[in-house]
C-alpha cells in the first residue's frame, strides 16, 4: 500500500495494488476513476472553494441534483466534505481544466445567489390574522411565497413570540412579501372593524323610547304575544 497526492492541492489518494480509493471508497475500476495514478494528466485537475457549511445541502440540490446536472453539463466531479474531514468548508472540483474552471464558476455563482437570498426581516402580526394570511389550503400564503420568491415562516403557536413572521429570500423580494402581507392584516383590519360597526348599529337600533334597551323591548314583545 502506497499513499500519494493529486495536483498542488494535495488531495490524498491511497493506492492497493493496480486500484486505488478515495477517502476510502475503492475506485470502480483505473479506466473511470479520475484519481488512479494511470488517468491522464489533464483530467488530473483541481480547484477549491470554501464555502459555508449551511449552504452545502442547497449547492447539492434535492436528492443532489444540482451535483448531477453540473457533472453532466461541465463533466467536472464536485467533492464535498465528509463527516471526517476536517476542513468542513472546502469544496474540491476535479476534471479537465477548463470543466473545471466551469463548474468553479457555476458553484460560485450560486453560492452568491444563496448568500443574497439570506436576508431575513420579520414583521409582527396578530396571531389572530394568521388565518387569513394562511387562506384556505394555504393558498394565500402559497402565492405570496411564488410571486416574491420568499420562505415565510410563520410561528409556533406554542411560541410565546408566536406573533413574528420570519420572511426570507433577496431583500428587495422579502420587503414585497412583507408588504403584502401588510396589506393582507389591513385589510382583515378593516373588516373587523366594520363587523363591530355593523354589530352597535344593530344593538343601538334597539334603544327604545325613553332609553328602554334592547333586553327590554324583547320581553315587552315576548308579553305582547302571551308569554310568560
Amino acid at each position: 500500500m502506497i499513499f500519494t497526492t493529486l495536483c498542488q492541492h494535495r488531495i490524498p489518494v491511497v493506492h492497493v495494488g493496480s486500484a486505488c480509493c478515495f477517502r476510502g471508497v475503492p475506485c470502480v475500476g483505473s479506466s473511470t476513476c479520475l484519481l488512479h495514478i494511470g488517468h491522464r494528466e489533464e483530467n488530473s485537475y483541481s480547484e477549491q472553494i470554501h464555502c459555508s457549511r449551511k449552504y452545502h445541502r442547497s449547492l447539492m440540490g434535492r436528492q443532489r441534483a444540482n451535483k448531477r446536472q453540473i457533472r453532466k453539463e461541465t463533466g467536472a466531479r464536485v467533492l464535498f466534505p465528509s463527516a471526517t474531514s476536517e476542513d468542513k468548508t472546502l469544496i474540491i472540483i476535479i476534471g479537465t481544466k477548463s470543466a473545471v474552471n466551469d463548474a468553479k464558476e457555476r458553484l460560485e455563482e450560486l453560492i452568491e445567489d444563496l448568500k443574497l437570498r439570506s436576508f431575513t426581516l420579520k414583521i409582527r402580526v396578530d396571531p389572530k390574522y394568521y388565518s387569513g394570511i394562511i387562506g384556505r389550503g394555504g393558498a394565500i400564503i402559497t402565492k405570496i411565497r411564488i410571486d416574491y420568491d420568499v420562505i415565510i415562516q410563520l410561528p409556533d403557536q406554542n411560541n410565546k413570540y408566536n406573533d413574528w413572521i420570519t420572511i426570507r429570500g433577496h431583500e428587495e423580494k422579502a420587503h414585497g412579501a412583507k408588504a403584502a402581507i401588510e396589506e393582507i392584516v389591513t385589510e382583515l383590519g378593516s373588516r373587523r372593524n366594520h363587523g363591530v360597526r355593523e354589530m352597535r348599529d344593530v344593538w343601538g337600533a334597539g334603544v327604545g323610547p325613553a332609553g328602554t334597551d334592547h333586553h327590554s323591548v324583547v320581553r315587552g314583545k315576548g308579553r305582547g304575544r302571551g308569554c310568560n
